[in-house]
């Protein structure tokens, strides 16, 4: 983060958000392994139409519909109920924590890009390489332009 690149230490609540987050982003690449093998036509194409309908450039303050829904879907083409009800857990605590620090996507005024979000679903489209496609985009930074 900003603060530990210019030597500020965190606060113990901006390193539980950190961490609630770090956790969050953890289970969307389990959620993401089940969904590619079990997302059916009918879903890939709602992931689509949510992408389409979400205007771009947004801020992702202004996102925050477009993220639910499209994670909505993805969490129920994974179909697991157990690890549908871990990430409504760290989402829920996440979204708290960062609210309580003022570090929240309810305040954040960068812009979310879909491209990401459109190769994503080509990924789970093809059956293949979705995690590690996620995985590449969060560690490069690629979701905001």
């Amino acid at each position: 983060t900003v603060a530990c690149v210019l030597g500020q230490k965190r606060s113990a609540h901006d390193e539980l958000a950190h961490a609630a987050r770090e956790a969050r982003m953890l289970s969307a690449l389990s959620v993401l392994t089940l969904a590619e093998r079990r997302i059916t036509e009918p879903e890939l194409a709602a992931l689509e139409r949510c992408i389409k309908e979400a205007a771009e450039p947004r801020p992702i303050c202004e996102s925050l519909e477009f993220l639910k829904n499209f994670w909505s879907i993805v969490v129920r083409a994974a179909r697991n109920p157990a690890l549908a009800a871990q990430v409504a857990r760290w989402t829920v605590l996440s979204s708290r924590l960062e609210a309580r620090s003022g570090t929240g996507l309810q305040t954040d005024r960068r812009v979310l890009r879909r491209e990401p979000y459109r190769h994503l679903v080509s990924a789970l489209r093809r059956g293949s390489g979705a995690p590690s496609f996620w995985q590449e985009t969060l560690e490069m930074g690629q979701l905001l332009g």
